[in-house]
């Protein structure tokens, strides 16, 4: 993932599991610092990564 701020590349740092399916991924940017928190829902059963719904 491209960071939002600078187009640098970030690092998962952090992997908070939620209440709901899902989990919040903490990234930082290697480039300028920047933290960032993406939501990804969890994939129903049987679905595949990447898989176009």
């Amino acid at each position: 993932m491209t960071c939002v701020e600078c187009a640098g590349r970030t690092r998962v740092v952090r992997t908070v599991q939620t209440g709901e399916p899902g989990v919040v991924r903490v990234r930082v940017c290697l480039r300028c610092g920047a933290v960032l928190r993406t939501y990804e829902r969890a994939l129903a059963p049987g679905e595949r990564p990447g898989a176009v719904r």
